[in-house]
């Protein structure tokens, strides 16, 4: 089934509690998706669709930018190659937040898309209800997560959190010379950087490893392999 672009724009009237309209633009590549999300969407109180694209590219030169982006990330209309990962998110016009939809089974990563601006993290089987609590959420600055993407936000958030706890390789180098004594104007020009630089390094390790001083760096530095013991 092929499609063409949709411009429509839409109107609704405010919800009568005096707030804002929340006024969205659709970025859908399925036609009768788009169809769906529009006919949900533009007959619910408060809520202000501008207009619908079928790709990411139709987003680029339209102002003024629209308050939140619902994106429809299967089918997606995207070049070859293109990954959903945080050069996409950053890529897209700056918004008030966007909402996601994608396939339960097949989800980006989402600690980066939260990162990304991504506000409400939606599966497509969700109901009318759920999408415009999501909408509405987003656009009053909270988080929705939907019940089929929320043990994987957790668990991508646990091993987000492992993964910054873990010393990078100019660390641990920094930590192997802290370890054998050298001061940070020593390892500086063994590392060819500024002292400024290495104290930086040292902070992060000592929050990383929990360390408070010089002795327990090099306690730690033994404990993990990094240098041998004494």
């Amino acid at each position: 089934m092929t499609g063409t672009t949709a411009q429509r724009p839409f109107s609704s009237t405010a919800d009568g509690h005096g707030e804002d309209p929340c006024t969205l633009v659709l970025v859908c590549g399925s036609p009768v998706m788009l169809s769906g999300l529009e006919r949900m969407l533009a007959s619910a109180s408060g809520v202000s669709i501008r207009y619908s694209v079928a790709s990411v590219a139709e987003l680029h030169g339209r102002e003024p930018s629209p308050g939140l982006l619902v994106i429809d990330l299967n089918g997606l209309r995207v070049p070859r190659g293109t990954q959903i990962d945080a050069a996409f998110w950053a890529a897209l016009p700056r918004t008030r937040g966007i909402v996601m939809l994608c396939r339960p089974e097949d989800p980006p990563d989402l600690i980066v898309a939260l990162r990304g601006g991504v506000r409400a993290f939606l599966t497509q089987g969700c109901g009318v209800d759920e999408l415009l609590a999501a909408v509405r959420t987003a656009w009053r600055g909270g988080v929705h997560v939907s019940p089929d993407l929320a043990r994987q936000l957790v668990t991508q958030a646990a091993q987000d959190g492992a993964d910054q706890d873990r010393l990078s390789p100019r660390e641990i180098e920094t930590l192997r010379l802290v370890a054998a004594g050298l001061t940070h104007g020593q390892i500086s020009r063994r590392l060819g950087l500024t002292e400024a630089t290495v104290s930086t390094y040292v902070r992060r390790i000592r929050v990383k490893l929990n360390a408070g001083n010089k002795a327990d760096l090099t306690r730690m530095a033994i404990e993990l392999g990094y240098v041998a013991g004494r």
